[in-house]
């Protein structure tokens, strides 16, 4: 499907990271595939034993330890896992253009109405700025997707 291209998957760690991830393993040799992470800088004003840069370099250690801990890395060789601080539409952008990546593929999160404008899209931001294609797996994509699942998972037992 997209032979010899670089593909930036955003990762948050929910469902609809997972499937959108497996969706692409599906597809794509594990090495072509760039998983990006990007999480707030702590804040410097709540009570936590470390801060600065020990707390990035913790927050930053424990998001890889977590990430590789939900996937079986000797099915996906050559996976990698990236970990960026900063606004999650920016940063993802920005690692694609550094990659001259070919492709940004994420799912939407089926946000409507006030929740949409108040959490915002991530989605939305990077397919108007980023310098490559974008494709975005809608919500009802990943509900049929999870219903297949489903219905595999009952046809197996």
């Amino acid at each position: 499907m997209f032979s010899d291209s670089t593909i930036v998957a955003p990762w948050d760690f929910s469902e609809h990271a997972q499937v959108t991830l497996d969706f692409l393993l599906k597809h794509v040799p594990a090495k072509d595939i760039r998983v990006i992470c990007v999480l707030q800088r702590p804040d410097p004003y709540t009570f936590v034993a470390v801060w600065g840069d020990e707390a990035e370099a913790r927050a930053h250690d424990d998001c890889v330890e977590k990430f590789w801990g939900m996937i079986d890395t000797s099915k996906y060789p050559g996976l990698q896992f990236v970990v960026e601080f900063g606004v999650p539409a920016t940063e993802i952008v920005r690692f694609a253009k550094t990659l001259d990546a070919d492709m940004i593929v994420m799912s939407t999160h089926g946000r409507t109405g006030i929740k949409k404008l108040m959490l915002g899209s991530v989605a939305n931001r990077v397919s108007q700025t980023a310098s490559c294609a974008v494709l975005l797996l809608p919500n009802d994509w990943f509900q049929a997707e999870m219903q297949r699942r489903s219905e595999t998972s009952a046809a197996t037992q």
